[in-house]
Parts: structure tokens; C-alpha cells; sequence
């Protein structure tokens, strides 16, 4: 497992080595691909991360100038991330196989990742329950942030600011 983490991080290795487990040629593919996705999420992450700071200087720039700065971005946030989450969801709570399935589909042009246990014997550490498990856990996560994001909204809405005068 950690050697899956590690692999999969922003600077880790750029092959993957299992210390003790055999690997197929479409299995370490199947990680190849994975790896080229989590790096994508990371870096969209901290593109994220440095919007957000961005957006603060926007602020910081536009208040010396007495402008007015839209805050609306944070209810779009909040209504497209939830709307993702819920559809990922009842998906996943109506037929956990089929969603697994389309996911795998839609984000792989090959079918390396149905693993046999025999040639990738990784795949009983990873059997589909834990990636329902985070599935799960990145549904909650995404939750507790729209929460965070709604609120901030709400107070400001409640405020009757739309636009924060800086």
C-alpha cells in the first residue's frame, strides 16, 4: 500500500516496484495510468490552491481601488461539486459493480484493469470494497467542504453582500 502512495505522488518513483508481489506487464500499465490520474487530480489541486490565493490578492488589489468583488463563484462551487457527488453516489448506493465498471470505462481505453489474482497479486490488498470505501470517504469530504463553502456564502448573503465593497 505505501508503495502505491508513494508511487502515485507528485516526485515519487517513476516505476513501480513491488517489494515480494509479482506484477503482469498490463498490471503495471493499469498503474502507469492510474499514476498519470492521481498526478492529474494533484496538480488540478494545487491549481485550486493557487487560484484561491490568487482570488485573495484579486481582493487585497481591488479594495485599494474601491472595486467590488463577486462572491456568486462560491455558490456555483458549491451546486456543481454537490450535483457531482450526489449523481457518484446514488450510483454507487444503486449498483456499486455497474458504477465500478462505467468508472473504469470512461477513465481507461483498455481493460488491464481487471486484474487476475494470480499474475497481480496486488489486486487482494485492493479488492473493490476499499474503493468503495473511497469513493465513500471523497463523497464525505466533498460534503463537509460544500458545507464550508455554503455557509461562508449564506453569511455573506445574509449580510445582503453579493459583492464584498472592498
Amino acid at each position: 500500500y505505501d508503495i502505491l502512495i508513494d508511487y502515485n505522488q507528485i516526485g515519487g518513483p517513476d516505476e513501480l516496484r513491488f517489494s515480494g508481489l509479482s506484477s503482469s506487464a498490463n498490471g503495471l500499465t493499469h498503474f502507469q495510468e492510474v499514476k498519470d490520474i492521481f498526478l492529474s487530480m494533484q496538480y488540478a489541486a494545487l491549481a485550486g490552491v493557487a487560484t484561491v490565493f490568487l482570488y485573495g490578492l484579486v481582493i487585497r488589489k481591488k479594495k485599494a481601488d474601491g472595486r467590488e468583488v463577486s462572491l456568486l463563484w462560491m455558490r456555483a462551487a458549491v451546486v456543481v461539486t454537490a450535483l457531482i457527488a450526489v449523481v457518484v453516489l446514488v450510483a454507487m448506493l444503486i449498483s456499486w459493480d455497474k458504477a465500478f465498471v462505467i468508472m473504469h470505462q470512461l477513465l481507461f481505453q483498455n481493460d488491464y484493469w481487471l486484474f487476475n489474482q494470480n499474475t497481480d497479486p496486488v489486486i487482494k490488498i485492493l479488492p473493490d470494497t476499499f474503493f468503495f470505501h473511497c469513493g465513500l470517504l471523497i463523497i464525505a469530504l466533498t460534503a463537509i467542504f460544500n458545507a464550508g463553502m455554503e455557509l461562508t456564502y449564506r453569511h455573506f448573503r445574509k449580510t445582503k453582500i453579493q459583492t464584498i465593497k472592498i
